[in-house]
């Protein structure tokens, strides 16, 4: 489903954006944790996101970094619990998408 976003022309992407709610985060924000169930997903307008991956041992690695047109929180999607954090590095605008809203489009 995600991969077929990035076929979308202009006015198909402002159709699929005015379906999510807009969210304004601050730096430093949590979005959700690892292990979390998530009911959506989440698009980057503007800003960056890191997710990150904490081991039994409590080790943090940052696993990706997500920025302007990126994805992210797909495990929502399959109903299983985040294998992620994610994290604001600067001021973001997202978009979120129930996984509801997500199958509707589709």
């Amino acid at each position: 489903m995600i991969t077929d976003l990035i076929k979308l022309d202009a006015n198909q992407w402002n159709m699929f954006l005015s379906r999510g709610t807009r969210l304004f985060k601050q730096k430093n924000s949590v979005i959700y944790r690892q292990g979390e169930l998530s009911e959506g997903i989440y698009f980057v307008e503007e800003g960056l996101v890191k997710a990150t991956a904490s081991s039994n041992q409590g080790d943090i690695k940052s696993i990706n970094f997500i920025g302007p047109g990126g994805f992210f929180g797909e495990f929502s999607l399959i109903n299983a619990p985040s294998i992620t954090s994610a994290i604001t590095l600067k001021n973001t605008i997202l978009y979120f998408f129930t996984v509801n809203e997500i199958r509707s489009l589709f």
